[in-house]
């Protein structure tokens, strides 16, 4: 009966997302937005993470890692870390937030390459706090910098480094382990 429970609480939660993100992007074209989150869907799904895209405020999403992402279109973005395309928060008062340069990532390529880049920032950035660690790959998603070829090869998908797809198959090891024990 026990391990009946136990099966039947991991089938239920592997229907529910690992990870929602409410994304808002402020006046930003819809259409480049949902070309973004597929793109990035498919490249997180690649590893075995499960996301689902929300609208509104952040609030619990059952036993998600729940993550807000916000698009800075202002010009004091422009200060505030000079190179970077976005950065990650990890707070207890604040939540989870992604805060993305959109000035910069619109400028990193053709308007018709923008939805694969802000894939691209995306899944850099929710990667980080899956991992749970501040480091870089020397190639793929987890490069610190990318260059103009790294751009190019953007439209289909940077490639993970093993490190990268251990650490976040990791995270989501602990986070079923956890979803079981509460479900004890």
């Amino acid at each position: 009966m026990v391990i009946l429970l136990a099966v039947a609480a991991s089938a239920a939660t592997k229907l529910e997302p690992e990870v929602v993100i409410y994304l808002h992007h402020g006046t930003e074209n819809a259409a480049i937005i949902a070309g973004a989150e597929e793109q990035a869907q498919r490249m997180l799904g690649s590893i075995g993470i499960s996301v689902a895209w929300r609208i509104g405020t952040p609030g619990p999403c059952g036993n998600a890692e729940v993550v807000e992402v916000l698009l800075s279109e202002g010009e004091m973005a422009e200060e505030l870390r000079p190179g970077s395309l976005a950065f990650a928060t990890l707070g207890a008062r604040t939540g989870t937030r992604i805060q993305v340069f959109y000035k910069r990532v619109q400028a990193s390529g053709p308007p018709s390459a923008v939805p694969s880049i802000l894939a691209h920032v995306l899944v850099h950035e929710i990667t980080h706090i899956l991992e749970g660690v501040d480091r870089h790959s020397e190639t793929g998603i987890m490069k610190a910098h990318w260059d103009a070829e790294d751009f190019r090869a953007m439209r289909k998908a940077l490639p993970f480094a093993g490190e990268d797809v251990r650490l976040v198959r990791a995270w989501a090891e602990r986070h079923h382990r956890t979803l079981l024990a509460a479900a004890r």
